[in-house]
């Protein structure tokens, strides 16, 4: 039964995600999740980061091989709760909200290559400008 394992499977988890925080740590553009507390303990089921180039660095990522996902959607964008004002701190979280591949089966070395090729992307690099589109003048 895995419950039996669950400290085993919760103390894994913990350690990749000391892994992931230790060596994102001076990503710059990258907004690490808050660690534990003596008040506060996570099982690290997600390791969520947050960046401005969450889409881009997702699609890094899969063409890499390396699964990432999007998860906590804002309630109040979901349509079976119909019609809801607009949140915007909410929903500039979830722009930038990417949880990382996290669980107790992950070897070392696959967090190490998931490190790696966060570290070798270039948001600078990856931000396309926005294609102008002229319209001429109407003639009169």
């Amino acid at each position: 039964m895995q419950l039996r394992k669950l400290a085993a499977l919760n103390a894994r988890r913990k350690e990749i995600a000391d892994l992931y925080t230790e060596s994102l740590r001076d990503v710059g553009w990258i907004q690490l999740p808050p660690g534990d507390t003596p008040d506060s303990k996570s099982s690290w089921h997600i390791y969520c980061i947050q960046t401005e180039y969450r889409d881009q660095l997702m699609e890094s990522l899969q063409e890499k091989g390396i699964s990432t996902g999007v998860h906590y959607r804002p309630i109040h964008m979901y349509k079976c709760y119909g019609e809801q004002s607009s949140l915007p701190r909410a929903e500039r979280a979830f722009r930038r909200i990417i949880s990382l591949p996290m669980h107790p089966g992950l070897l070392n070395s696959d967090v190490e290559q998931i490190v790696d090729s966060i570290r070798a992307f270039s948001p600078f690099r990856s931000v396309r400008p926005e294609k102008r589109v002229v319209v001429p003048a109407l003639a009169r």
